[in-house]
Parts: C-alpha cells; sequence; structure tokens
C-alpha cells in the first residue's frame, strides 16, 4: 500500500526522469533500419573492418590500400592538324604525354603516297619502352589506291611520366629518293588515344 501510494504521488506531481537505454537493453538483431535515423551514422560509428561490400559510393578516399591517385581510370586523346611527310628516315608525326600509370595506348595513320612507284609506309607506337609496328603499301600517287590506313595497340606500364609516340618512315624501291624533299609520303588524320586503367594486367601467351 505505501509503495503505490508514492507511485501515485509521482504520477500525480508529474515529476520526470531520463531513460537511458545501454547496448545492454538491446537484443541482438531486433534493431532495423526504419529504428535508425536516416544519415545519423558515421565512420565513427561504424566499424569499418565489419562493412560487407559497398554497392555505390560517391566518394571514396582508397581502394584496398591505394589511394584515389594511384587507382584511375582516365582517357587521353590528341588527334593530328596538319599533314606531315615522312622520309626514308623515322619522322615523329606526333604524340601524346602521359602521366605514369598502366595504360592502354592505340593509334591510327592515313599515309599516302605522290611517286611515281609502289611505296612502304611503316609507322611505329612507342609508348615508353614497349613499341608496336604496321606497315601498308601504298601504290603510285594519282588516284585513291595511293592511301591507306595503319593501326597501332600497345600496352605500357610506367611509374613516371612518359611519351606515346607515332613515327613513320618510307620504304621502297632503289630508283627512289626516299630521302629527299619534299618527302613522297605524307601522314595526315593521326589520332592517338590512352586509356588509363591501373588494374589492367598485362599479359604474354
Amino acid at each position: 500500500m505505501f509503495v503505490a501510494l508514492i507511485a501515485l504521488f509521482v504520477a500525480l506531481g508529474g515529476s520526470a526522469y531520463a531513460l537511458t537505454i545501454t547496448g545492454r537493453d538491446v537484443k541482438n538483431g531486433s534493431l532495423t533500419g526504419a529504428d535508425v535515423r536516416k544519415d545519423s551514422l558515421g565512420g565513427r560509428q561504424i566499424k569499418e573492418s565489419r562493412v560487407g561490400k559497398v554497392p555505390k559510393a560517391k566518394v571514396a578516399d582508397k581502394l584496398g590500400s591505394r589511394t584515389v591517385s594511384q587507382v584511375t581510370t582516365r582517357a587521353f586523346f590528341a588527334a593530328q592538324k596538319a599533314a606531315k611527310g615522312f622520309t626514308g628516315n623515322e619522322t615523329l608525326i606526333g604524340k601524346l604525354t602521359l602521366p605514369a600509370g598502366a595504360y592502354i595506348v592505340s593509334a591510327k595513320v592515313t599515309a599516302s603516297n605522290s611517286a611515281t612507284g609502289t611505296l612502304k609506309a611503316v609507322c611505329f607506337l612507342r609508348a615508353g619502352t614497349s613499341e608496336d609496328r604496321a606497315t601498308v603499301a601504298l601504290a603510285p600517287g594519282g588516284n585513291a589506291a595511293n592511301t591507306g590506313s595503319l593501326s597501332l595497340l600497345q600496352a605500357h606500364v610506367q611509374n613516371s611520366p612518359f611519351d606515346a609516340s607515332v613515327l613513320c618512315k618510307a620504304e621502297g624501291s632503289e630508283g627512289l629518293n626516299l630521302f629527299g624533299q619534299p618527302p613522297f609520303t605524307t601522314a595526315t588524320n593521326t589520332k592517338i588515344a590512352a586509356i588509363r586503367a591501373d588494374d589492367a594486367q598485362v599479359l604474354d601467351f
């Protein structure tokens, strides 16, 4: 009776007290997402090592042990503006300077021949110390047959900046002076593209 009267006086008097809930009061697995206010939990309240795969994130500082600057996918592109002649010596047609990383580099060259005899255009894609080479036979000038295209592709990984360069030279019969000026062979519409993908694997087969 005495306890009941005390409870009644407390109720009538309007006394209030704070209710504190700790982890001991919550049954494992009893709370759901609906029980947690949206965006109320941050990094300090979440143990990162217990978090599974994150399907989507707007911002990330790291991927595994690598920082954002170490894991990047970027595209680089350069195109030739003016035609450039090349002789029997290797001639730089164009280049793309790339920051350190792992790359897949491709290039395309359109070559033409204005000589009276058939020539070959030999072009190289050099990415750092890696190289690809392509050759096309060019009929004598005067019709559409004197033009051909060359496609080049190379992968390269380097820990410092490097150039991806396209170079071309002409090869032909001994009766033609391939080293004279102006050159018989011309490169136009050259394009160089590089995709940086630091998770790329460069393999041999």
